[in-house]
């Protein structure tokens, strides 16, 4: 079924499976976004005394985010409106009178952290990155140029797929300060990560992605993505049985 963020997103924290239909157009934020989700994880998470965050450095009109999302049971919802109300700027548009929000960079939502949360009750974060997205043309990653390189060194790769690695490793600089946060504030020995991505790079051109991954577009293979869990600690383990929201 169609993998807009929207719908992964209600997937993911409500475990209903409701999309009714393989059009662009169907999504469930538009269907239900004045829906209230009582057994959705934050209002559970809520009745056992977590504070509840939401972050995206998107705009809070798409999808309807400013009204799904408290829906869903978040006490604390921001997106980038918020930020800039709050004096930070863009300089990728030119401005700079305030502390830097770049929309685009992961490494940016820390700012969320340090305007909006506090530990004195157990947290729940749910961070809707935007670095991986595309397009894969963003000249402004390739700060990470030198990262891909020594990763593939003499590599012949098209720039496309040259862009989504340096947006992967924005993402994973984004989770290194995530990690930093909680550990100067005792709690990243209490904390479980859940990482999972929305769809495939769908606006990848489809030919270099082909020719990259060895997957055909019209496969379903195409669709499977992977689900990171970690908590400092544990001992790793890989599980390839496919699960479901429907199990």
């Amino acid at each position: 079924q169609q993998g807009a963020t929207c719908n992964i997103e209600f997937i993911g924290l409500t475990g209903l499976l409701a999309i009714t239909t393989n059009d662009w157009s169907n999504n469930v934020c538009d269907a239900y976004s004045e829906n209230s989700f009582d057994y959705a994880l934050p209002h559970q998470l809520n009745a056992i005394g977590y504070d509840t965050y939401y972050f995206h450095s998107g705009y809070e009109w798409f999808y309807n985010r400013q009204t799904m999302i408290p829906n869903y049971g978040f006490e604390t919802v921001k997106f980038q409106e918020d930020m800039y109300d709050l004096g930070y700027s863009n300089p990728l548009e030119e401005d700079t009178s305030g502390e830097p929000f770049v929309d685009r960079y992961d490494t940016d939502m820390i700012h969320f952290f340090n305007e909006f949360v506090d530990y004195d009750n157990p947290i729940f974060v749910n961070l809707l990155t935007y670095s991986g997205h595309g397009a894969y043309n963003q000249e402004d990653f390739d700060i990470y140029l030198n990262r891909v390189e020594e990763a593939y060194p003499d590599n012949e790769f098209d720039y496309e797929i040259i862009n989504y690695m340096e947006k992967m490793v924005e993402l994973d600089n984004m989770i290194g300060l995530v990690m930093d946060e909680l550990e100067a504030n005792g709690e990243l020995d209490e904390t479980l990560f859940v990482i999972y991505p929305d769809h495939f790079p769908y606006m990848l051109d489809h030919e270099v992605y082909t020719e990259h991954t060895e997957i055909e577009i019209s496969d379903k293979e195409l669709k499977r993505q992977t689900l990171i869990m970690y908590a400092q600690g544990m001992t790793p383990e890989v599980f390839e049985k496919p699960g479901s929201t429907v199990d």
